[in-house]
């Protein structure tokens, strides 16, 4: 298990790198211009169910050896790269679902979060 768990801690800092293909991923699976046409959407889709079992794949790995797994994650969740991904992937996700959200959605995130941010204000650290 540690063999795999190596290999793919190997294959996420890859994907990370600037040399990996993050951007290219992100976009396939989100660009609206490729899911207009009819090829591009069977493409995006089954790209998109690729990914769905990826993940359903990596969580029944995970709890095999937690562990293991934990450790590597942590290892990763560290780095800078990671927390660019991420943001990648969140703002992919909200501009791709931005125009299906009703507005009152985005107005009560709006409200709350400058509730959160008044009420941390006052907080003396």
């Amino acid at each position: 298990m540690r063999a795999v768990v190596s290999a793919t801690e190997d294959l996420f800092k890859f994907i990370l790198s600037d040399k990996g293909l993050r951007d290219e991923v992100v976009a396939n699976i989100f660009d609206e211009k490729v899911q207009a046409r009819e090829t591009a959407e069977s493409e995006g889709h089954a790209m998109l169910m690729r990914v769905v079992n990826g993940l359903k794949s990596f969580r029944h790995a995970v709890k095999l050896a937690p562990e293991v797994w934990t450790a590597m994650l942590i290892r990763m969740t560290v780095k800078p790269e990671a927390h660019k991904f991420t943001f990648d992937i969140i703002s992919a996700l909200l501009i791709h679902f931005s125009r299906k959200i009703p507005e009152t959605f985005w107005i009560c995130i709006s409200r709350i979060l400058h509730k959160l941010v008044k009420n941390y204000s006052h907080v003396d650290l």
